[in-house]
């Protein structure tokens, strides 16, 4: 988690490096909150494992004239179930920093995701960090927005388990697709409700997991 943190300056500094010299800097913030609805899927060797879980989504979002710098984080997923006679859980969050130029109706961006995974009936622990590269492009309806997006990560992927440590590391990679749609609401508010799929694989020599996440999303910006 530290590593996702002290990149923020640092992207910060890259994004105002870029910007027109001949322009005084003129930063505009957005702040958001909202809720997100989840499946998760990872399917290894031994079984699959299944959660539907509901997050909090917290984001802020910098832009300086045609680019943007966003930080976003979906916290306190949780899903509560009986496996057999014994109750258990799984729980997930999600950090991401993005940063990125739109071009026209287009928009290219890169960023650094940090994802954690507890699984409480196995005691385990799955770790997927790293950088990803993507691009989008939007559909103007009036004063809203529909945009469609597509990202590649790749990922340092790690598994813990309780009382034992590390007993896996590798790669996790894959495409995350996303649709949004979203307008101005009220004054000085705005709203955003989108739909993301992931699918990664770790890939850790002896151990290979299919990592596949459904998410649905709204949120208000303000």
């Amino acid at each position: 988690m530290k590593y996702f943190w002290f990149s923020v300056p640092l992207l910060l500094i890259i994004s105002c490096a870029h910007a027109d010299d001949a322009q005084p800097p003129q930063w505009q913030f957005y702040p958001s909150v909202g809720l997100g609805w989840h499946k998760l899927e990872f399917k290894r060797p031994g079984g699959t494992l299944s959660a539907d879980y509901k997050t909090l989504n917290l984001g802020l979002t910098a832009t300086h004239g045609d680019y943007f710098v966003s930080v976003d984080g979906e916290w306190f997923g949780k899903s509560n179930f009986q496996n057999g006679v014994e109750f258990t859980s799984v729980e997930r969050e999600d950090q991401t920093l993005t940063i990125g130029k739109i071009i026209d109706q287009y928009s290219v961006f890169v960023g650094y995701t940090d994802a954690e995974t507890k699984d409480d009936f196995l005691g385990e622990f799955h770790f997927d960090r790293g950088y990803f590269i993507g691009a989008g492009y939007d559909f103007p309806f009036g004063v809203n927005v529909l945009g469609i997006s597509i990202a590649y990560a790749d990922l340092d992927g790690k598994i813990y388990e309780d009382e034992v440590g590390l007993i896996e590391t590798g790669d996790t990679q894959g495409l995350s697709y996303r649709i949004g749609y979203s307008g101005p609401f009220r004054k000085n508010m705005g709203y955003k409700v989108f739909a993301r799929y992931r699918s990664y694989e770790f890939d850790g020599g002896d151990v290979v997991t299919d990592k596949d996440i459904l998410s649905v999303g709204a949120s208000i910006s303000f």
